[in-house]
Parts: structure tokens; C-alpha cells; sequence
């Protein structure tokens, strides 16, 4: 059953604030998901992303940059809540 809220989250060279963004989505009450969409970011945001123990986190790598529309675009898609 899709989750009532999707949360899009597009990031690049993140890694300083992505564990704090996303933690502080996951003290949200409701049946969420977040939905990451990393534009080929150079540094460590993957790493962190990957290291939050959440099942409700779906991560979508992008191979190369395409920008901050393509990549808030491609998270959208993503989305499977009735709500974003």
C-alpha cells in the first residue's frame, strides 16, 4: 500500500546538512516516505544517506549531474503517496 505522504528531497554536495534534513523528516508523524534524489553529488552525501537506518527512505542516485530542475523533476516521478 503507497504511503499518504511522499516527501521529495533533491540534493548535491550535501553532506554537511543531509543527516540533520533528514533526520528531522523522520520525527514526522504519518505513514511517509522520503524520497532522496542525489544529482551525482561528489562527496560523502550517499555515504550518509546510506548509514540512516529507515525503511521508509528510498534513494535515487542520478550517474551524472543534471541540475537542480532534472533533479527535483526525477524525485517528483519518484513519489508514490497521495500526497507531496
Amino acid at each position: 500500500m503507497p504511503p499518504s505522504v511522499s516527501i521529495a528531497l533533491p540534493v548535491y554536495n550535501g553532506a554537511r546538512y543531509i543527516e540533520l534534513a533528514v533526520r528531522s523528516l523522520l520525527v514526522q508523524s504519518g505513514d511517509i516516505e522520503i524520497v532522496i534524489s542525489d544529482d551525482a553529488s561528489t562527496d560523502d552525501t550517499v555515504e550518509i544517506i546510506h548509514s540512516i537506518d529507515a525503511g521508509n527512505i528510498r534513494l535515487i542516485t542520478n550517474v551524472t549531474n543534471g541540475g537542480q530542475f532534472v533533479n527535483l523533476n526525477r524525485a517528483l516521478k519518484a513519489c508514490l503517496g497521495r500526497y507531496m
